[in-house]
């Protein structure tokens, strides 16, 4: 679903076809975009993001500028109760995906050795970020982070690993 009025603000609870499900009092501005399965919490703002799913944002969710938010196949984006992500992030499961294929191995085994595992061809899990954290912008999470509760993540960071509850992560 595709967004393209000034901003619009639903007051009632909206559900297409099992796939995009939004809450109660809603706002949504210009050129935000919501595809796959995306559930928006109630009091939600979304500001001119692009959000693929499976995501699902709880209530009190701010999301800013330029945001892009990607769920894959059934590795899910999971934001927590009053989290604010400032503009320019990126939290995306998606991950190098490598066609299957004999030629492929061959060719990743000879660049990278001992490190490469025929077995990992997808390496992509679950992104779950804890209530009330604060994101800064150009922040860049990888698949698999967790960001605990009341963490705040720094401006230009790129989010490689775990993050406490409480932290600060620069």
């Amino acid at each position: 679903m595709f967004f393209d009025l000034n901003f619009i603000l639903l007051k009632i609870k909206i559900k297409i076809k099992k796939s995009l499900e939004i809450g109660d009092f809603v706002v949504i501005k210009r050129f935000t975009a919501l595809s796959g399965k995306v559930k928006v919490g109630s009091y939600c703002k979304l500001i001119n993001c692009k959000i693929s799913g499976p995501v699902v944002l709880s209530e009190y969710v701010s999301i800013a500028d330029n945001t892009l938010i990607k769920g894959k196949f059934d590795r899910r984006v999971q934001i927590g109760f009053g989290t604010i992500i400032g503009p320019n992030c990126i939290i995306s499961c998606d991950y190098h995906f490598r066609h299957e294929g004999v030629i492929n191995d061959l060719l990743l085994l000879q660049v990278l050795g001992d490190a490469y595992d025929s077995k990992k061809k997808n390496v992509c899990n679950d992104i779950n970020i804890g209530k009330h954290v604060w994101i800064g912008c150009n922040v860049y999470i990888r698949p698999g982070v967790t960001i605990g509760d009341f963490a705040t993540i720094g401006a230009n960071s790129v989010v490689t690993k775990n993050v406490n509850s409480y932290e600060v992560y620069k």
